[in-house]
């Protein structure tokens, strides 16, 4: 009779159980490297992922690359946003793992008896299920943890975006602040070489000394190789640009980066409630709200272990003609543990990630006042020297028109585009000052500030 019930009972049982098979998968080869090496800037995939998030590109492949769309080609192709998506699914297979229920025991029993004065052996063959229960809300804590894991997981993946755009951007401004320096030493060498020219004419003409002109051979040689630093400084920046994109250098070794015109002063403000929205919206602070949160599940779960599991363990046996059934309950008494080490742990950490939230709190609003200070500060230096380049533009002008007009020489003219080429480099560098400054902004904020 038990042979036939196994015979019956075991089929279903396994027929209810979907089974998986195990898959090699190698680690990544050199195929890999081949694949990464050959990203292209024209991928029609690239173009409907930039599309999806509100950047339709009417022209594909884009001639001039801006912030904008350097930042969703980062997002696109850049390896960290590979590896925190998968930490999102790592965490959303814990929550299956989190909410799994114990499986039933199925225990056979065979017992033999001593012999009998008529020689037999007669033998006790017996069947046994252990069904456990799980109490006081123990899978419900468990699954609540991993709930709160997962929304972590998703957390991080959002930081690592902004990392991925924020490191874009210093790398972008590097870039900026390389190409544009060496257009403006390839302008001013320009102007120091005829300038040298001018001053040997007079010198041969008894108009001009020989200091004069070697004093201008020497600013030119400087020139010339703060020329060939700024070159060298340009291919270290498009390296980190290639970087910061998740791409080899190679791919956008052709590519043209729009550069934006720092001699005008966009009208980008500070948001007035700045400090409430990072604590708000910040990322680290969502997080810590979180941790605090997933304290509280794993106090919950300790406090739900201080009450034993325990397992219903119905069983039939066969002895002798005669049909036994039992009921039994396998139990672990609470009675020297009552799990209060782990549960006074549980404690102790939800403080301490009460404690480290306020912290946090006190950090993001300091963090917050300095950089809109330092955005304030640059702005208005950004302000003062635009203007001061428009004057010296207007000055050059005024000195095109004297030329022109036969009341300067050239070496006048010369004089006066230096000094435009000096006010563009003041412009620059409090450009490049006030740019660095909105990004401290947007990274304590963590919002991108619209231009």
């Amino acid at each position: 009779m038990l042979a036939r019930a196994l015979a019956v009972l075991l089929p279903v049982l396994l027929a209810g159980c979907a089974f998986q098979s195990y898959e090699a998968k190698p680690v990544p080869s050199a195929g890999d490297v081949a694949r990464f090496e050959s990203r292209r800037m024209d991928d029609p995939a690239l173009r409907e992922f930039m599309a999806e998030r509100g950047d339709a590109q009417p022209e594909w492949p884009i001639r001039a690359w801006r912030l904008r769309e350097l930042t969703l080609l980062a997002l696109y192709y850049h390896p960290d946003i590979a590896v925190a998506r998968q930490r999102v699914e790592v965490a959303s297979a814990a929550t299956v793992t989190a909410g799994r229920r114990p499986n039933p025991a199925l225990v056979p029993a065979v017992a033999s008896h001593s012999r009998r004065p008529d020689g037999e052996s007669p033998w006790t063959i017996g069947l046994q299920l252990g069904l456990p229960v799980v109490t006081a809300g123990k899978r419900e804590a468990r699954s609540e943890r991993a709930e709160l894991g997962l929304e972590m997981a998703r957390l991080d993946l959002a930081d690592v975006a902004w990392q991925v755009r924020s490191r874009l951007r210093a790398r972008w401004l590097n870039y900026v602040a390389a190409a544009r320096a060496t257009e403006l030493a390839e302008t001013e060498l320009g102007v120091r070489r005829e300038l040298v020219e001018l001053l040997r004419a007079r010198l041969a003409a008894g108009a001009a000394s020989a200091v004069e002109v070697a004093n201008e051979e020497v600013r030119r040689a400087e020139t010339e190789r703060q020329l060939e630093h700024q070159r060298g400084l340009a291919d270290v920046a498009r390296s980190g640009l290639a970087d910061a994109l998740g791409l080899p250098v190679g791919a956008i070794a052709h590519m043209s980066i729009a550069l934006p015109d720092e001699g005008t002063v966009s009208a980008i403000e500070a948001p007035a409630t700045a400090q409430e929205y990072a604590l708000r919206n910040r990322l680290d602070v969502r997080r810590a709200l979180l941790a605090y949160a997933s304290a509280e599940a794993d106090l919950k779960l300790e406090i739900a272990r201080q009450y034993p599991d325990f397992t219903l363990r119905p069983g039939y046996s066969w002895d002798q003609g005669d049909r036994i059934w039992s009921l039994a309950l396998g139990l672990v008494l609470p009675v020297v543990d009552h799990n209060e080490g782990p549960i006074q742990e549980a404690k102790a950490r939800r403080e301490l990630a009460g404690q480290e939230f306020l912290a946090l709190q006190a950090h993001v609003i300091g963090e917050v006042e300095g950089a809109l200070a330092e955005f304030r500060r640059g702005r208005a230096e950004l302000e003062l020297a635009a203007r001061l380049r428009e004057t010296a533009s207007e000055r050059d002008a005024d000195a095109e028109a004297r030329f022109a007009a036969g009341y300067i020489d050239r070496v006048q003219r010369a004089s006066a585009r230096l000094e435009l080429a000096s006010a563009q480099r003041a412009a620059l560098e409090s450009y490049l000052a006030a740019e660095r400054a909105q990004g401290r902004l947007e990274d304590a904020l963590q919002r991108p500030l619209e231009r």
